[in-house]
C-alpha cells in the first residue's frame, strides 16, 4: 500500500516482478495534480486506487486508469471534544480581545496550511488588507510542511504582510499535531489555493463549527457547498 508518490515508483517496480513475485498493490492519492505522461504506465500497474475525491478520480481517468480499479473514499477528521477552553487559552495567551458582541472584539481569520506554491497565502494576504483593521489574520503551519523547498517561507510572508500594511495583524504560528485548539480559536476558516484534492484542514474547520471561506477549485466543492456549509 503506497501513500506518496515515491512509494508508488518503487512498489510499481515490485508490482511487476522486477524485486521478485508480483505482490497486490493499492495506492492512495490525495492530490489533485494532472498524472504526467512519462508517470501514466506506472499508474496503470496498480490493482486500486483509493482517492479522497471525485475530482482526483477523474484525474486518474484522464491517465486512462480503469475506473473499476478508483474507490472514493472522503478523508474524515476526529470530532471536536472540549475545544471552547482550549481555544479561550489561545486567544488569552495572544492578547486578542474574545467577547461576543462586544465593539472591540477581533475578528480572526485564520488558515491552517503548507508553503507548497499552489496555496495562495499572498492572496489572503491581500485580502485581509483590505478589511478593517480589527481585522487579524492567522497562519498555522504544521511542521511537517514548514519546508516545502519553495521561495516562499515565513520570512517573505512576513516581509510582503509587512508591504501590505499588516504587521500587528498577520502572525504566523508554528503548530503541533493537534491543530484543534488553533482552529477553534478563529472566527472565519480561508483557504485559497490554486488546487486541491480535497482538504483535509477545511474539514478540520467544519468539524470545530467554523465558518470556511474557499475557492471553488479541485475537491473542495466536494466538501464546501456555497451558501450552505460555506462560501465559494
Amino acid at each position: 500500500h503506497a501513500h506518496d508518490a515515491h512509494a508508488h515508483s518503487v512498489a510499481a517496480l515490485a508490482a511487476i516482478g522486477v524485486f521478485g513475485p508480483h505482490r497486490p498493490l493499492v495506492v492512495s492519492r490525495r492530490v489533485a495534480f494532472p498524472v504526467p505522461l512519462l508517470g501514466r504506465l506506472k499508474y496503470r500497474k496498480a490493482d486500486a486506487y483509493i482517492v479522497v475525491s471525485s475530482f482526483v478520480r477523474l484525474r486518474l481517468l484522464e491517465a486512462g486508469v480503469p475506473d473499476r480499479k478508483i474507490h472514493v473514499v472522503f478523508d474524515g477528521v476526529p470530532l471536536p471534544t472540549g475545544m471552547l477552553e482550549s481555544a479561550t487559552e489561545f486567544r488569552t495567551q495572544y492578547d486578542v480581545p474574545w467577547a461576543p458582541g462586544a465593539d472591540d472584539r477581533t475578528l480572526l481569520l485564520g488558515t491552517l496550511t503548507s508553503l507548497a506554491p499552489e496555496k495562495l497565502l499572498e492572496a489572503e494576504l491581500d485580502l485581509v488588507a483590505e478589511l478593517p483593521p480589527s481585522v487579524h489574520f492567522w497562519m498555522a503551519i504544521p511542521p511537517i510542511e514548514r519546508n516545502e523547498g519553495t521561495e516562499r517561507t515565513e520570512s517573505t510572508l512576513r516581509e510582503y504582510a509587512r508591504r501590505r500594511g499588516l504587521e500587528a495583524r498577520f502572525h504566523i504560528f508554528p503548530i503541533g499535531e493537534d491543530a484543534g485548539p488553533f482552529v477553534a480559536t478563529l472566527d472565519i476558516f480561508i483557504y485559497l489555493s490554486k488546487l486541491e484534492g480535497l482538504s483535509s484542514a477545511i474539514l478540520l474547520a467544519m468539524a470545530h463549527g467554523i465558518p470556511v471561506l474557499a475557492n471553488c477549485v479541485g475537491g473542495i466543492p466536494e466538501v464546501v457547498r456555497h451558501g450552505e456549509t460555506g462560501l465559494l
